[in-house]
């Protein structure tokens, strides 16, 4: 067996278990994110129902305790409107995305994933990640699409290496 060959194999196995890893990984990190999108959205519900609480203590609403600090004449207290009204705003929003993160399909989640996702909780979700195993069959689907990426990654890599392996010895040796 030439060296090449050899090389040829081991590098088919190591890019087949990369995808591998990679895939196994993806449901992994998704995992990771919803229950940081759930802590979000727990602590602010938390902070809500403490301002609810406030509100209805002054006989209102939220909506009505939150207006009435967005039309006072002093700019603190407009300013403590529109940070509730944030909070709200936010609250909404990241509901909304963990809803729909949880109740999709594991075919259809990376897409719901990519479409709702929140950069800053995937940035603090991917610093604190940790690797794992995911035996579910969402795992495992994404595990087998990891084989088969990593192996058509190589394949395509080696023919482009070839060619211009090909085109490079033709160049320098126009006759072969």
């Amino acid at each position: 067996m030439k060296c090449w060959q050899l090389m040829d194999r081991i590098l088919d196995r190591l890019f087949v278990v990369m995808g591998a890893f990679i895939g196994s990984q993806i449901p992994e990190f998704m995992q990771q994110y919803t229950q940081r999108l759930a802590g979000h959205v727990s602590e602010l519900n938390h902070l809500l129902d403490g301002l609810r609480q406030v509100a209805a203590n002054s006989g209102k609403t939220l909506e009505e305790y939150i207006h009435k600090f967005v039309i006072n004449g002093d700019p603190d207290f407009v300013r403590q409107g529109e940070f509730m009204q944030g909070m709200v705003s936010r609250w909404q929003e990241l509901s909304q995305a963990l809803t729909h993160l949880t109740e999709s399909s594991f075919l259809g989640r990376p897409f719901v994933f990519f479409t709702e996702l929140n950069y800053p909780i995937a940035k603090a979700a991917f610093a604190a990640y940790q690797p794992g195993l995911n035996l579910t069959l969402e795992g495992l689907s994404y595990t087998g699409i990891g084989i088969l990426t990593g192996y058509f990654f190589y394949q395509l890599l080696s023919k482009i290496v070839a060619i211009g392996c090909r085109r490079a010895v033709s160049f320098i040796r126009p006759g072969v």
